[in-house]
């Protein structure tokens, strides 16, 4: 069974109020083509379809456009779509009986028959080629605290939590090899998943932490050998888990914040056999709009040599859409009150789109105990929270305090983007 696994698409994203729409577009007529030429069996998307849990209008309409082009060009393809933490679950999943008819499965959340047991018509989905079934999916979302809550009540140990996870992982594996017993013995079994495995690389910038019962990382061997192959979303960084190259992230298809612009940005081709380590392929993705850094090596450099660095910029002549991203950052020795303004004379006529510029006073440098100068909007709400806490009560706050707080972050997130949007204002003709 050959795969072409992706993830973390993040339709709908902004940078820094940019839209990424036209760098999605490209994407995906690139992607189309690639499944053309490459022909797998399955394409699998590991979850972050959209970036917000209610997606704009413009970006549902490239996600289902694209899967309405992909079922006429590669009528045989069977499509599996799992729901990430940035997803709205529901939403993703209430297309789905449609879907179906375009050989494209969606899983938005887990379900159960009346017997407690996990829905395997819903979340076991057969892939075939030529109509004869050359191996099976088992699809399972980004699980949310709704989908563990039963089991985590029943469950013992110290993380009754990470021990309500593991049990889907253990349930999602029997019910498909007694699926392959019946069906298929001797093909090979994938598996999907949106988490966070320990021992791999975040994105600081861009990646929001999900908390489910305190527990933050899943242990490796909740995936290690069970699938022939388990394809991850979540981590933008493309990665594999626990030194197995059958159980790795895809990553993000472009960068979704500066510091993700070393990734290499990917789609992955896995030929599976049951019983087998997989052989990966990793296929670059192409950068429509380059993402520059000054200073390159992150660290931050005088004003004068940053602003020198700026006026040496190549001006970019090319499409408004492709103007490159820029991300600045600044070591002062006293308070610049006209910093922006200098660099954006320095810029002037190079047709670059800032979207961060980052002080650091050189008498706060790392190792001295103050902190960087970053304006408010850069920081995220878990960082605000423990540099409020730390100087109210000079200590950092403790585990439970922490996943309190991300889980009333986490209900404050949806709530705002459930919210209806405000009407717009009607105009008086002149």
């Amino acid at each position: 069974m050959r795969v072409l696994h992706t993830a973390d698409w993040h339709l709908g994203h902004s940078l820094a109020g940019f839209s990424r729409a036209h760098e999605h577009r490209l994407f995906l007529a690139w992607l189309a083509d690639r499944v053309e030429e490459l022909a797998p069996d399955a394409l699998v998307i590991a979850g972050d379809v959209f970036d917000h849990q209610n997606p704009p209008a413009e970006a549902q309409d490239a996600f289902y456009g694209f899967l309405a082009g992909l079922s006429r060009r590669c009528p045989g393809l069977t499509v599996v779509v799992v729901a990430g933490n940035h997803d709205g679950a529901h939403r993703l999943q209430a297309p789905a009986a449609v879907l179906r008819y375009l050989n494209v499965h969606v899983v938005g959340h887990v379900l159960r028959g009346a017997d407690g047991r996990l829905d395997a018509a819903r979340l076991m989905v057969p892939v075939h080629r030529g109509g004869e079934l050359v191996g099976l999916c088992a699809a399972v979302p980004f699980l949310r605290p709704a989908d563990l809550h039963a089991l985590a009540q029943g469950a013992g140990g110290d993380d009754p939590w990470l021990a309500a996870l593991r049990s889907v992982y253990d349930e999602a594996h029997d019910l498909a090899r007694a699926r392959l017993a019946a069906d298929g013995a001797g093909l090979p079994l994938l598996a999907t998943g949106h988490l966070y495995a320990s021992g791999c690389h975040a994105s600081a910038n861009s990646e929001r932490r999900v908390f489910v019962g305190g527990q933050e990382h899943v242990p490796a061997d909740v995936l290690l050998g069970r699938f022939d192959y388990v394809a991850l979303g979540h981590l933008h960084r493309a990665q594999g888990v626990g030194g197995a190259e059958g159980v790795r992230y895809a990553g993000s298809p472009l960068p979704l914040a500066t510091d993700e612009a070393p990734y290499r940005h990917q789609v992955v081709l896995t030929t599976l056999a049951a019983g087998k380590e997989p052989e990966v392929q990793a296929i670059p993705v192409p950068r429509a709009v380059p993402v520059v850094r000054l200073p390159d090596a992150g660290q931050p450099e005088t004003l004068d040599r940053v602003l020198d660095r700026l006026r040496a910029l190549d001006r970019h002549d090319g499409p408004a859409e492709e103007r490159p991203f820029l991300a600045v950052k600044v070591l002062l020795d006293k308070p610049e009150p006209l910093l922006r303004q200098r660099v954006d004379q320095a810029l002037e006529g190079k047709n670059h789109r800032l979207v961060a510029l980052t002080t650091e006073l050189a008498s706060a440098r790392p190792g001295d105990g103050a902190l960087p100068t970053e304006p408010l909007s850069q920081l995220r709400a878990e960082e605000v929270f423990r540099r409020m806490y730390a100087d109210r009560f000079g200590q950092d706050p403790g585990p439970d305090l922490l996943a309190a707080f991300h889980s009333l972050e986490e209900r404050a997130r949806l709530e705002a983007e459930d919210a209806p949007a405000a009407p717009e204002p009607v105009g008086v003709p002149a």
